[in-house]
């Protein structure tokens, strides 16, 4: 039953007004529908170049799978706003069920899963983001889909019963996650190598190393085939800090000129490398802005929540009290996921992009298991004061809660979908009660890339043809 509301809560705030909010689609989501569009059509990708079982990686600004990943709803359903924004909603309706159940693997208490997994489906973060056609959704869904199969590799079972089929599984979904991303083609395999490594040391079998093999050759092989064909990813190779040192280089000649050092002391504090290190710095601490996480979000429309944060306000003390637990109690479970927060934040650190809810959506999910932990530290404390006041101190933190779900809820889906988007493909319904409601407002269609434009109206088509992807 748990389950059941689970997941009607979840699809609820992820399929109501689909269609409509938002009401507009960022450049990255026209290039993934039409490139699903194009492997429907044609069988490759817009240019001919690429098919998605080529099993090599493609030249193209967007991942491999991103759009491939869409194409089985695209070819059932007409296209829409609604049938383009499906796959992303119902896999990411799925998600607090696996992250419940990953949970579980851990052996994690059942309280904080269900917690951890209702809080997510209640998430402004989550919600925003799974309700678009991005794809980081999609492929954070099946990165932890591999790592509840990388749980199984090392159950205490008989080796050989389902040791291959959970191997041959983890390798499937990691790669997919793996091939849906570029923005995560760096930090997740890091992630993934340090919960390998924490099962070998909670397993307490003598096949833990054997079992460890495959999942580490699976990390390493997709790694070391991205460095080695790196000339397929050149459009997004200068997003990574480190290859993109050069963007440092005025900053350094100014702090050179106007510093009174001796010049051997400028070369020393003032180059590349320390540049780079406080840029990483000042990026893992901005994970930590209040302003972000509890008021506004961030400033990008695709990625805002505008009046709110992606955490709710009044989950803060619960946020603090679950860290503080964490630390202090420091079991085999606490620590993994104490690293695995310290590490979540790494894509957004090392990428030119300071998008943190985007790069690294991963730190969200740890923030909100943390937050459950805290949440049950608080309610134990509550089992010593008289039942009375226990139910009156429920009753003013559902209602407290309640009303923030209600607050978001009224932002996101009535106040700001067309006054703060900054994508393209407006939906003509929700313009025209917009214009219908400021009779004396002007309003001016601005087109960065023309490209887009033709894109918008390519997708205002219910039927996209073969004829349409060749003159596009």
């Amino acid at each position: 039953m748990k389950i059941f509301i689970l997941l009607v809560v979840s699809l609820f705030f992820r399929l109501i007004y689909l269609g409509v909010v938002p009401v507009s689609i960022a450049h990255d989501e026209t290039d993934n529908i039409i490139q699903a569009h194009s492997l429907i059509q044609t069988g490759s990708d817009i240019v001919g170049t690429w098919q998605p079982f080529a099993l090599l990686p493609n030249s193209g600004v967007m991942s491999e799978l991103g759009p491939f990943i869409n194409t089985a709803v695209l070819s059932i359903f007409p296209n829409n706003l609604f049938t383009n924004r499906l796959t992303t909603a119902l896999l990411s309706s799925l998600f607090p069920l696996l992250l419940l159940y990953w949970l579980k693997t851990l052996k994690v208490d059942s309280k904080v899963g269900y917690i951890s997994a209702f809080m997510l489906a209640v998430s402004p973060w989550h919600i925003l983001f799974s309700r678009t056609v991005l794809e980081q959704p999609t492929s954070l869904f099946f990165y932890l889909l591999s790592w509840i199969y990388l749980s199984k590799v090392f159950q205490k079972i008989e080796f050989k019963k389902s040791y291959y089929l959970n191997s041959i599984l983890f390798a499937l979904f990691y790669s997919i996650g793996f091939f849906t991303y570029h923005g995560y083609k760096f930090s997740l395999p890091i992630l993934t190598g340090v919960l390998v490594l924490w099962h070998i040391w909670d397993t307490n079998l003598k096949t833990q190393y054997i079992r460890a093999i495959f999942p580490i050759l699976v990390i390493c092989s997709l790694l070391i085939r991205t460095f080695i064909m790196s000339d397929h990813y050149a459009s997004r190779e200068s997003e990574l800090l480190f290859f993109n040192t050069s963007s440092y280089e005025k900053i350094i000649d100014q702090d050179r000129r106007l510093s009174l050092a001796p010049e051997l002391l400028k070369k020393l504090y003032s180059n590349k490398p320390v540049k780079l290190v406080q840029n990483m710095k000042d990026k893992y601490l901005g994970a930590l802005n209040p302003d972000l996480l509890y008021s506004h979000g961030e400033s990008n429309g695709v990625f805002s929540t505008w009046q709110t944060g992606y955490l709710y306000l009044f989950t803060i003390p619960f946020l603090v009290v679950g860290l503080g637990y964490l630390i202090m109690t420091h079991s085999k479970q606490h620590i993994l996921i104490l690293v695995l927060l310290l590490l979540s934040p790494l894509a957004s650190i090392i990428h030119v992009n300071n998008t943190l809810a985007f790069r690294s959506g991963i730190y969200f999910v740890f923030l909100n298991i943390i937050t459950a932990y805290g949440l049950i530290e608080a309610l134990k404390l509550l089992l010593h004061v008289s039942l009375k006041l226990r139910y009156f101190i429920y009753t003013i933190f559902g209602c407290i809660f309640l009303s923030s779900i209600m607050y978001f809820s009224y932002i996101y889906f009535f106040v700001t979908p067309v006054t703060n988007a900054n994508a393209y493909f407006y939906s003509d319904r929700v313009i025209a009660n917009y214009l219908r409601l400021s009779p004396n407002s002007k309003t001016l269609l601005l087109v960065r890339q023309p490209r887009y434009l033709y894109s918008a109206v390519i997708l205002t088509h219910s039927d996209i043809t073969r004829s349409d992807i060749a003159s596009f």
